[in-house]
């Protein structure tokens, strides 16, 4: 007896969608839904974080120039692939200063936020072969403006952490897990490969 379920393979998308939702959403959700993308996110939130009194706007700038200019690209080049690697190195770069304690100075604290948000637009790119360029540009949008909000979301959240050793602490020893799992990553993608 043959299950058809079992033996039908559906299309496999490397930027799926969830089914009811437009463009813009799944967009917005895209960043939430990529663990790779959660990684850089954590991390630079709470890199953002680390500056007392809590004032992103600088950081927050870089990063949302860097994406926007990296979703045009996407949308000006449909074929442009970005390799997980670099997003991923990129997370573990973020997190070894988080975790080591160490005051960075402010040109790599700019450069980090700049080459995050970069590489996380380039690696959003919608799968042009099934939707529209105005259905593209809704999910890039969507994608743009869910990066903005997830990275000022974690760093507004873990600013608010007190001026505590035991919260040092505590957000350190979250950078050294983004550290692990990202390094655990990276040797999954090299396994594969």
């Amino acid at each position: 007896m043959e299950l058809p379920f079992l033996s039908h393979a559906s299309s496999a998308l490397a930027h799926s969608s969830i089914q009811g939702l437009d463009e813009f959403q799944n967009g917005f959700l895209h960043p939430l839904m990529t663990p790779v993308h959660l990684l850089v996110l954590v991390t630079f939130g709470l890199w953002l974080s680390r500056r007392r009194p809590f004032a992103p706007a600088r950081e927050v700038g870089i990063f949302a120039a860097s994406s926007a200019l990296a979703f045009g690209a996407v949308l000006m080049f449909p074929k442009l692939e970005m390799p997980l690697l670099p997003v991923m190195l990129t997370a573990v770069a973020g997190a070894s200063v988080i975790a080591s304690g160490v005051r960075e100075p402010t040109a790599v604290r700019y450069v980090g936020f700049a080459l995050a948000g970069a590489l996380l637009g380039l690696d959003s790119a919608p799968d042009f072969f099934w939707i529209t360029r105005w259905n593209a540009f809704k999910t890039v949008a969507g994608s743009w403006i869910g990066l903005q909000i997830g990275i000022l979301w974690v760093g507004y959240y873990s600013s608010l952490l007190p001026d505590k050793k035991w919260a040092t602490y505590g957000v350190r020893i979250i950078a050294s897990w983004v550290i692990a799992i990202a390094v655990m990553m990276i040797a999954f993608l090299f396994r594969r490969a």
